[in-house]
């Protein structure tokens, strides 16, 4: 049983649910994943049952898609984890997910060690992604919430910026290949960090009194980590993308004028100009900052953790730390922080 999307309502078919989660039409996920959906007629409400499909045994080894058809949905199932498409974290009824670059890695592992396809295969695709600052691809990226199926509707090239992305994909990797996670080699592992990775923790603290108790309401359910990450940058500079800003909301940041505008629309989701933070990342990448998606969050000590390799923490020690929600795509009030303030914990 799966029904891991909250608010299933916002759904107009249940290929558009389906997509949300997996980045396949319904039809294609039973086809990739050897499962099928129990019900005759499937629908968004309640809990969808899945089914081992019988022909299971026979079809291992075969590929239930093309090898393009494969690799755009790995590039669309990339870029969805990695640029979710904005949210309005003030609404009541929102799309939440679950969008980080371990669960990308997961993925791949099942790919090969659960349901057969090629390890080279999923492998040349990884490596393309952890080398390749511009991803040139036929995926689509998109840009509503939820994100409507589309199918083969789309088949032109695109190119995507996506190395404000790699530092956190080139660290996942080494880890799960520290860990033997992966399931599978990686022909060239040259460019992975080549330390052990350690558990560190960052305490930030410094969150201003005048958003302390309106938290849940600027900012959404930040106690959950599904749209949590964060940023390290270079320079300090400006606080462009800071929700004091109005970088991601258009309301000046003052807690009232959100709570007001949450309520003006009934809490439901609406229109919403792109997030600076988003498209920034998207045309300038790495210039912008480098972004983490794995974390865990501590509210109640403003504590954040995270697992980082050795090499890749001396590297960035220096960078700035700044605590993102990648809902709304801005970042959120605390004290500074340098990466390298944070404590090793083993």
């Amino acid at each position: 049983q799966s029904n891991c999307l909250l608010n299933t309502g916002l759904w107009k078919s249940f290929d558009d649910y389906i997509f949300s989660t997996t980045a396949l039409g319904y039809k294609e996920a039973e086809a990739v994943f050897r499962l099928k959906v129990a019900d005759q007629e499937p629908s968004i409400w309640g809990m969808t049952v899945w089914e081992q499909d019988d022909d299971d045994n026979e079809s291992i080894g075969s590929l239930p898609l093309s090898h393009e058809e494969l690799r755009a949905w790995l590039h669309r199932l990339f870029l969805s984890n990695i640029l979710p498409v904005d949210r309005d974290a003030n609404s009541l009824i929102r799309e939440e997910r679950a969008s980080n670059l371990s669960l990308f890695l997961q993925t791949l592992s099942h790919c090969v060690n659960h349901l057969g396809m090629p390890a080279h295969f999923i492998a040349s695709i990884l490596e393309e992604l952890l080398k390749k600052k511009t991803l040139v691809t036929k995926a689509t990226l998109s840009n509503e919430s939820p994100a409507p199926y589309l199918g083969s509707k789309d088949v032109s090239k695109k190119r995507f910026v996506v190395s404000a992305f790699q530092t956190d994909l080139t660290n996942q990797t080494a880890i799960f290949l520290q860990n033997n996670m992966l399931g599978f080699r990686l022909l060239d592992t040259s460019f992975l960090p080549t330390q052990k990775a350690s558990l560190y923790e960052l305490k930030l603290g410094g969150i201003s009194p005048e958003y302390s108790q309106s938290w849940a309401f600027a900012y959404g359910s930040v106690s959950s980590c599904m749209s949590l990450g964060f940023m390290l940058q270079k320079k300090k500079g400006s606080d462009e993308y800071d929700i004091s800003t109005a970088a991601g909301n258009g309301n000046n940041g003052n807690p009232m004028f959100m709570m007001m505008a949450m309520m003006q629309g009934g809490g439901m989701p609406g229109q919403k100009k792109s997030s600076k933070l988003r498209r920034d990342l998207l045309s300038s990448g790495d210039e912008i900052g480098h972004v983490f998606s794995c974390m865990n969050w501590d509210l109640s000590s403003q504590t954040a953790s995270f697992w980082m390799c050795e090499d890749v923490f001396e590297k960035f020690s220096a960078y700035r730390f700044r605590l993102i929600r990648t809902d709304g795509w801005f970042c959120l009030p605390h004290g500074d922080a340098k990466l390298g303030d944070a404590k090793r914990m083993g």
